[in-house]
């Protein structure tokens, strides 16, 4: 398991949380010195990211009616840190700005940053104040002491100029922060009584400065995709795509991985040294690094890739250059196939199996060499007999189909066999056999050249008339369940059992409605059964039913609110806690929050309405005492949703 709370490889949702601050206020009276027609002011972006990224976000101007504004004016955008430290400095930063291990966003002066409008408006140029300064040593020396930093944009709105205004905003430490937002009617660039404005919260995860021990130590899961990489040997490089995520599954900036070969033809061994090179670029904003990889010997080897980490986390080990326990990793395969004159070996699976009429069914041809890597580039024909078709192959004699195909970069290829609702039962014979080269290892040495599986075709069973309580021949559908709860944004498999070959509809409803749909439609199998996945977001209720037959029995499929939860010091005993909660719920969704103490009690600490739009929560509590406490957020239960609960969140509060 390499992602908490959800699937692995699903990214974790709490790490991209958007909240949009818009209309909901009427138009506000402007001072005579506006030529306004401005009426809102929308602000987009996260309410949450790693420390050392470069969040971006827009403000927008409009009119009553949601159009862009037709005026010029000049808005106003204010960070203040919450709590102001010495080191904390929150600050503007150009958005998808490349981190760098010389930060470039650390302003020195302190100064108001201006901006000039253009047919689009962006925070890459500035007129009156020097751009942030570059720092090399001690960056946190130079943090913005006032706690407050400003950005003027001049904006214009004729001639279908843009009135969307884009910035980025940085901290160098976790903490919190406040984006007012305000049209500065009189233009003086002071907030005066009846201008029109708008607030966004942020809060800093765990992360730091590009390439320091904070933003290295941030770092607690590492995903990498994909899986199993293929390509030929002394071919292209495998890319990896890396995803490094802090406790509150938001992307860590500026970190580096480091990647080899940990098993394989080219890991090291103890008596040969490693034959692969790799390399992997410092994560951008999002968390993001690409790796690359590339074997000299053929064969498959596990990539390890991982974050070397300071003693603080590999306690009692001392940090080294290589993987250490406890630092985050993860793995993937990358083979280096083998050019087609290898090829030996041909597997046609599956061997066997079954289709009823009127269905499809995929074969896969697989090609090796004598050790087992793949084979790319190898001709095969695939040819069938009996009741069915290749589709998109050519007729021949006795009635069998033809189709030319080439292995790809894993060495497969695939055949699809299809009938039609008249196909007579009976068996199809599929043969898979290496075409080209003439002059592989399997034709010259010796190998298996061909394969074969075969396909038992069952014919499709008539529609049964209709009839509201059953007639004879009918079958009443039986619907179970793999699971009776899962956690919203999970799957959930359905599996019903009725007369194979007959036409099955599957209907439901999720609350808050309350009347049937078809939502799944099949033929069911030879042994009798057909099963689907669903993913609904709230409570659903199911039944089956074979067509013209009567309804099956009903099953309840409870659905957990997912929740997560996240937890910042923002000073002495003072802490606040947010997170998600998914799905969002009209009027707001009450979460409450409880802390554990070491008895393995549980006390409410504190209630919260979650946003009716994103499902995002936070709330901030002053503690009386010190220690260290778990933490855990719980939803009640209702007809919507299942009681849901996040993991506990231990928390030393000091």
């Amino acid at each position: 398991m390499r992602v908490p709370n959800l699937s692995r490889r699903q990214l974790a949702v709490a790490a991209t949380a958007v909240a949009t601050l818009a209309a909901g206020v009427p138009a506000l009276t402007m001072s005579p010195a506006s030529a306004a027609a401005t009426s809102t002011i929308t602000v987009t972006g996260p309410t949450h990211g790693a420390a050392g990224s470069c969040l971006s976000y827009t403000v927008t101007a409009t009119d009553d009616r949601g159009r862009p504004v037709t005026d010029t004016g000049t808005m106003v955008i204010r960070l203040t840190e919450s709590p102001n430290t010495a080191t904390q400095d929150v600050d503007f930063c150009t958005p998808s700005s490349t981190p760098s291990t010389a930060p470039h966003y650390v302003n020195a002066s302190g100064a108001t940053r201006s901006y000039t409008a253009g047919t689009t408006i962006t925070s890459a140029t500035t007129a009156t104040s020097n751009p942030d300064v570059a720092s090399t040593s001690s960056p946190a020396a130079q943090a913005n002491p006032t706690g407050r930093d400003t950005a003027v944009f001049a904006y214009n709105g004729t001639n279908s100029a843009s009135t969307t205004m884009t910035f980025g905003v940085v901290a160098l430490q976790p903490g919190g922060a406040t984006i007012d937002v305000f049209r500065s009617a009189d233009g003086d660039e002071t907030q005066s009584a009846g201008d029109l404005s708008r607030s966004l919260n942020v809060s800093f995860t765990d992360g730091g400065l590009p390439d320091s021990n904070q933003a290295v130590d941030a770092v607690r899961t590492v995903v990498v995709t994909p899986e199993a990489s293929f390509s030929p040997t002394g071919g292209a490089a495998h890319t990896f795509t890396v995803q490094l995520t802090n406790s509150s599954d938001d992307g860590v900036t500026g970190v580096t991985p480091s990647i080899k070969a940990t098993a394989g033809p080219n890991a090291a061994t103890a008596t040969a040294a490693s034959t692969f090179t790799a390399s992997c670029t410092v994560s951008n904003n999002a968390g993001t690094s690409t790796c690359t990889y590339r074997g000299t010997k053929s064969g498959t080897d596990t990539v390890t890739i991982w974050v070397d980490q300071t003693s603080a986390r590999t306690s009692p080990d001392n940090p080294t250059a290589g993987l250490d326990r406890n630092e985050p990793s993860d793995t993937a395969t990358a083979t280096q196939t083998v050019v087609a004159g290898q090829a030996k070996v041909i597997d046609l699976t599956p061997a066997t199996s079954t289709m009823v009429a009127g269905t499809d069914k995929v074969l896969t041809a697989t090609v090796t060499d004598a050790n087992g890597t793949p084979a790319v580039g190898v001709g095969i024909t695939f040819t069938e007999t009996g009741p069915g078709t290749i589709v998109g192959g050519a007729a021949g004699a006795n009635g069998t189909t033809t189709l030319n195909a080439t292995t790809d970069a894993s060495g497969r290829a695939t055949v699809t066999i299809r009938t039609t609702t008249a196909t007579a039962p009976g068996t199809s014979t599929v043969t898979a056999a290496i075409r080209t080269p003439s002059s592989t290892v399997c034709q010259t040495s010796g190998g298996r050249c061909s394969d074969s599986s075969t396909i038992t075709v069952t014919g499709a069973s008539p529609s049964p008339s209709p009839s509201p309580t059953g007639t004879p021949g009918c079958t009443t559908a039986s619907t179970l369940l793999g699971t009776a709860v899962i956690s919203a944004m999970e799957t959930a498999k359905v599996t019903v059992s009725a007369a194979a070959g007959s036409t099955v509809d599957l209907f439901a409803y999720t609350r808050p409605l309350t009347t049937f749909t078809i939502v799944r439609t099949g033929v069911v199998s030879g042994n009798g059964t057909i099963s689907w996945d669903i993913r609904p977001p709230r409570n659903t209720r199911l039944f089956a039913q074979q067509r013209g037959c009567a309804p099956g029995n009903q099953v309840v499929l409870g659905v957990r609110t997912t929740l997560s939860l996240a937890a910042f010091r923002n000073g002495t005993r003072n802490y606040t806690f947010s997170g998600d909660s998914l799905p969002a719920r009209p009027g707001g969704l009450i979460v409450s929050l409880y802390r554990i103490n070491g008895d393995g009690s549980q006390v409410l600490t504190a209630q919260v309405r979650a946003s009716a739009t994103t499902g995002e929560w936070s709330l901030t509590r002053q503690f009386t005492g010190s220690g260290t406490f778990g933490f855990v957020v719980r939803t009640g239960q209702d007809l919507q949703n299942a009681p849901g609960s996040s993991r506990v969140r231990p928390t030393m509060i000091y």
